[in-house]
């Protein structure tokens, strides 16, 4: 397990502020902890505190009281200290979020081409959100270029070759981040 500080530019809204004891948004040092977690323990984890349960995230400050407790015990029981302070002291404005890989089975339908995070989205291991955006982009057009095909005609041929790249980078994704973390597939 990893605990990543981030600069964040500011609270995403003065409601998750406050939650935080805040009045107003205001730059901070954001955490993110990665640590996986079966299928079926998600929703004890995507709580919030009236017991809904969200199917990807629950907003920052709105984590179930006892979710959070748990994540601040085992952060102390696995984090060097200062890092398991951190975790302790932020309990309350505790936001959790689930990563999955997700690869389209098709990414080009008539005229339309998803490109980028739209078409797949790997885990944020790779970091490669950006770049493959613009690979997406540059790639479809230079096969509209140099193919000489009409769009609905060249989208097909597009679409098979960034499937098959989809799955690769979940797959690569999840490869790294179990080295990163030093854990098996969950």
């Amino acid at each position: 397990m990893h605990v990543y500080p981030v600069m964040d530019e500011g609270m995403p809204s003065a409601a998750a502020a406050r939650a935080c004891g805040s009045e107003e948004p205001s730059g901070r040092v954001t955490w993110t902890w990665f640590n996986n977690q079966l299928e079926e323990e998600l929703p004890g984890l995507l709580l919030d505190h009236h017991l809904k349960v969200h199917p990807a995230a629950v907003p920052v400050g709105q984590l179930n009281t006892a979710v959070a407790d748990a994540v601040a015990a085992a952060a102390a029981d696995a984090l060097p200290p200062p890092l398991a302070e951190l975790v302790v002291a932020s309990a309350a404005c505790m936001g959790v979020t689930a990563v999955r890989d997700l690869a389209l089975p098709c990414q080009a339908i008539g005229r339309v081409a998803l490109v980028g995070e739209a078409g797949c989205v790997p885990r944020p291991h790779g970091a490669s959100a950006v770049e493959r955006a613009l690979q997406d982009a540059a790639g479809l057009a230079e096969l509209l270029r140099s193919a000489k095909l009409a769009v609905d005609r060249a989208l097909p041929v597009w679409d098979l070759q960034q499937v098959q790249r989809g799955v690769a980078l979940c797959k690569a994704a999840a490869a790294a981040g179990n080295r990163l973390q030093g854990t098996e597939e969950c």
